[in-house]
């Protein structure tokens, strides 16, 4: 009985061993796929709220001469910015995502002021595309810098712990 049970111990422990080698492998794969992905979508996020800010400034202080252009490209760049956030609210936490969508919300309210009539005061468009959107887009940087470290996630801090008790 005893070596019937030795026997099996010796087949079995190499194949748990190979199962959980290739469970843990794929698991860090997958996080690491998705860290590539999130890290992306953040700062095609990012880029494109500057460009979008840009174009907004650009028709505030009517620098170019045709208006009906400025605003198409205006426009353009800021679907583009709601492709990039959907994007990157689908791979991100919910915290993220709402972060994600107040910056969008926020962006939007710049493009949509750059082209009232009658135009802001000079200090209040400042504070509109600088201040206020330096607030949302340095919280928006933090939290995807503690997500791409694996901060965020209630896995990895459920793994820490467990780290931690080692």
């Amino acid at each position: 009985m005893a070596s019937t049970l030795q026997t099996i111990m010796l087949v079995c422990g190499p194949l748990f061993g190979i199962w959980l080698g290739n469970i843990l492998a794929r698991s860090k794969e997958e996080r690491q796929w998705r860290r590539d992905r999130s890290l992306d979508a953040y700062a095609d996020v990012m880029r494109i709220s500057d460009s979008v800010v840009t174009a907004a400034h650009c028709l505030y202080l009517e620098l170019a001469e045709d208006r009906t252009t400025q605003l198409e490209t205006l426009s353009e760049k800021t679907s583009e910015l709601h492709h990039a956030a959907y994007r990157a609210a689908l791979l991100a936490p919910i915290e993220i995502a709402a972060t994600i969508h107040a910056l969008v919300a926020h962006i939007d309210q710049v493009a949509t002021r750059a082209g009232s009539s009658p135009k802001l005061p000079s200090e209040e468009w400042k504070k509109l595309t600088t201040a206020e959107r330096a607030v949302i887009s340095t919280k928006l940087s933090n939290e995807a810098w503690h997500d791409l470290r694996g901060h965020s996630s209630k896995i990895g801090k459920w793994r820490k712990k467990i780290l931690w008790r080692r």
